[in-house]
């Protein structure tokens, strides 16, 4: 058993995620290449945390995660549902925006889309009788398109990890 197995068992890492690790890496400095190269975000900072804990570098990607989230992707949902002011007050949310005040300004305008939806759930089942495909072509484009914004936003916290973290131990760390 090598050093980094061990720092994984010792760390309470799940037997899939020892399993990955002893299948594709040699070194602790190879397994956090590895981790953000196949797009395990979720590991990489749990083993981060788990090591070093929810510091200053954990918080501010953890900020500019939920920030991104708030003035990008639910701005755009409140812009999708027809709700431009809900739309405006989350991408008005300051960089200084404690997490409650993110979560609060995201909890107003999750209220307001679903007054919307609720109002528009009739008119929805009706159109969906008559849709064409054109219709259909037309959601697949939507779908495409926001299956590529995932991947951009999945490009943008790998990118943000490798800025703010770096491996957290190495077999040389006592």
């Amino acid at each position: 058993m090598t050093k980094l197995d061990q720092h994984f068992i010792d760390n309470g890492a799940c037997q899939q995620g020892r399993e990955w690790v002893a299948a594709n890496c040699a070194t602790a400095t190879e397994c956090w290449q590895k981790l953000l190269d196949a797009s395990r975000v979720d590991w990489a900072i749990w083993w981060y945390v788990r090591d070093r804990g929810f510091d200053k570098r954990v918080e501010s990607l953890a900020r500019r995660t939920v920030l991104r989230a708030v003035r990008v992707h639910a701005a755009n949902a409140m812009d999708a549902a027809k709700l431009p002011e809900q739309a405006r007050a989350l991408r008005a949310v300051p960089d200084t925006a404690t997490f409650a005040e993110m979560r609060s300004a995201s909890a107003a305008a999750d209220a307001d889309d679903a007054d919307v939806a609720a109002s528009e759930a009739a008119a929805a089942a009706a159109a969906a009788a008559r849709w064409s495909a054109a219709a259909a072509a037309a959601a697949a484009a939507r779908w495409s398109a926001a299956a590529a914004a995932a991947a951009a936003e999945r490009k943008q916290q790998i990118a943000d990890i490798r800025e703010l973290l770096k491996c957290p131990w190495t077999e040389e760390t006592p």
